[in-house]
């Protein structure tokens, strides 16, 4: 073991850097791939750990658009059955 194995050894772990805010919603989700992109562009991630983040995250925005569309089924649904109240962001047109 030359000196440079006990150094890497000694040096602490870089912790992840911590997301301010939650992935609740397709714009936080984006502006979550772009950071990747702008870390893995400027070197400070490989291009494994990039393709791992980006993965992940599509997961998530396909979670999040599941939710958003089934919100807005719900919606409609109830638009349409009369029960406006369930329905405040939309309004039947005639």
């Amino acid at each position: 073991m030359d000196k440079d194995d006990v150094t890497a050894e000694l040096k602490p772990r870089e912790r992840a850097r911590r997301v301010p805010y939650k992935l609740r919603s397709i714009g936080a989700i984006v502006s979550e791939l772009g950071a990747t992109y702008r870390s893995y562009a400027r070197g400070e991630i490989s291009a494994q750990k990039a393709q791992v983040r980006k993965a992940l995250l599509s997961e998530l925005r396909q979670a999040v658009e599941g939710i958003e569309l089934a919100k807005r089924l719900d919606e409609i649904e109830a638009l349409v059955k009369g029960n406006d109240s369930a329905a405040p962001n939309l309004r039947l047109v005639k």
